[in-house]
């Protein structure tokens, strides 16, 4: 059976009002801990030494809850004084602006005019017509006489001058850039083919009459033409002296293999020292190929056409088909002029594309003219 406690006694053995019972002996209280790392703490330590943490009731039931409020109402309070200054400032520049004048428009600035004084005007007096007379003095204005407005004349329109004597065209008695023959032609010494005779009636493509200077024919010698294929593509060929014998019936005539390719052959004229040229003339029946004219004061002939001693002085295409210096196409004749008067001991006539029906080039006679 337990013991019937006292009125005054607890289930300790305690009094009622908190005082032991005589002869007995008060409890040891349990040590304290630390309820972070369960460390033992004294009585009065306020801190855990091993973890730091406050004992309980310290700082409140949860540790660091005072400080954290502190600061978040210090922080409250700097934000709301800062938002307080904030509206202040700008309500005071509002007020200002309201209360200041608008500012004024950009503009050009007015430069002051000067305060002139008062021009005295004496009154106007009266003339004999009685119309008032023109002020006098240093107050009188300048009187400004505007010019009267005067009408332009009819203009006369020009009648041209029509000449009534009609301008007659001079008809050289020479040789001229066109030759339209209907007399003989024939030739005088070795050459063949250097002089006319006959009627000439000059015509200009341009229709601009000129009179050209009368050209005489140089005088070959014998062995005096040749060959020249410097890159052998002559295929067949006849006589070079039948190209300046005088005879018509003849021609010198010379081939190549392929007629859709350049011939690359001519004829060389000595003429055994430096002499003046100004024109060659071909007699030929193969119209269509192209000449050019080269010439050259070297000792020796050069080995090939493009050797810089030549001299290159005319060319001529489509020949007896061109008009140019006054030829009549499909005549038989070509004359070619060399823009000059030309110094050559060896002259050139270098063919390069074929006639428009062969490849074959006949020549009856070729002169060189001074």
């Amino acid at each position: 059976m337990q013991p019937v406690l006292g009125e005054h006694e607890n289930a300790t053995g305690t009094a009622a009002d908190g005082q032991l019972p005589p002869g007995s002996e008060a409890p040891q209280a349990a040590p304290r801990v630390c309820d972070t790392c369960g460390s033992t703490m004294a009585a009065e330590q306020d801190w855990c030494l091993e973890c730091g943490t406050a004992a309980p009731g310290r700082l409140g039931t949860r540790p660091g809850l005072r400080a954290m409020l502190s600061v978040a109402g210090a922080t409250l309070l700097l934000a709301g004084g800062a938002i307080t200054a904030s509206y202040a400032a700008l309500s005071e520049d509002a007020k200002i602006d309201a209360g200041g004048p608008a500012p004024a428009a950009a503009g050009p600035i007015a430069q002051a005019v000067p305060d002139l004084p008062p021009a005295s005007v004496p009154p106007a007096p009266t003339g004999a017509a009685g119309a008032p007379a023109a002020p006098t003095g240093a107050a009188a204005l300048p009187t400004v006489t505007l010019p009267e407005a005067t009408k332009p004349a009819p203009s006369t329109p020009v009648t041209p001058v029509v000449p009534s004597t009609p301008i007659t065209p001079v008809t050289p008695s020479g040789g001229g850039s066109t030759d339209t023959d209907t007399g003989s032609s024939g030739g005088s010494g070795s050459t063949g083919g250097g002089s006319d005779s006959g009627t000439d009636t000059t015509t200009e493509e341009d229709d601009t009459k000129e009179t050209t200077p009368s050209l005489t024919a140089i005088e070959l010698g014998a062995d005096t033409v040749s060959i020249y294929d410097p890159y052998g593509r002559v295929t067949a060929k006849g006589d070079p002296v039948d190209a300046y014998d005088n005879d018509r019936d003849t021609a010198f005539r010379v081939s190549t293999a392929d007629p859709a390719k350049p011939m690359g052959v001519g004829l060389v004229i000595d003429l055994e020292k430096a002499t003046k040229v100004r024109a060659i003339e071909l007699l030929t029946d193969t119209p269509g190929y192209r000449v050019e004219l080269y010439g050259t004061k070297s000792s020796e002939i050069p080995k090939d056409v493009i050797d810089t001693r030549w001299e290159h002085y005319a060319d001529r295409s489509k020949v007896d088909e061109s008009t140019k210096d006054g030829n009549v196409a499909d005549d038989a004749k070509e004359r070619i002029s060399l823009r000059g008067v030309r110094d050559a001991r060896y002259v050139l006539v270098w063919i390069t594309t074929p006639p428009t029906k062969s490849p074959t080039v006949r020549i009856q006679e070729l002169s060189l003219l001074k």
